[in-house]
């Protein structure tokens, strides 16, 4: 919140956002939401942030805040690289997609994840990442099979397990 008051770019690509962004409310609402007592209202702020429908557009808005932040002290990156959702704002950062692509990818991206997964499990889904060889994720996903997939393979030693949050958790 500070960065984004403090430097006006930064400032510039939330209102942006803020445009593109088409859900109910204001995306910057749900970065910053206003200032609340106790943990349960807390969480209650957190949950909509939470949702991959929201928390892409959110990523992709404050990488992008803070990119622009960077560049006024002249950090200019000489490379980039990304991973998942970061492969998008890598591309941004390298010039090979504009703002308003990258922030239009991020919400229609976010928005086809939430669908995509939406239907198949009301109570939520949860993600982990696992550092093990990934054939010994795969052994124990016998386990859990079909609740719980082997939803990326990050590298030989790495994977991204996904399922039901009751499930991740046991």
């Amino acid at each position: 919140r500070d960065v984004v008051c403090t430097f006006p770019s930064a400032m510039q690509v939330l209102a942006s956002a803020n445009k593109k962004f088409d859900e109910k409310g204001l995306l910057s609402d749900l970065i910053f939401p206003q200032t609340t007592s106790g943990e349960q209202s807390r969480q209650g702020q957190e949950a909509p942030l939470r949702k991959t429908q929201n928390a892409q557009p959110a990523i992709g808005a404050i990488s992008l805040a803070m990119h622009d932040a960077l560049q006024e002290f002249d950090v200019i990156p000489d490379a980039t690289c990304g991973h998942s959702f970061g492969e998008l704002t890598a591309l941004c950062a390298a010039g090979w997609i504009d703002r308003d692509t990258l922030l239009e990818l991020a919400i229609k991206r976010g928005r086809l994840m939430a669908e995509a997964g939406g239907n198949q499990n009301p109570a939520g889904g949860a993600m982990l990442a696992v550092q093990a060889p990934l054939e010994d994720l795969e052994d124990l996903l016998k386990k859990f099979s079909p609740e719980v997939v082997l939803a990326n393979r990050n590298s030989p030693g790495q994977g991204v397990l996904s399922g039901s949050t009751a499930a991740i958790v046991e």
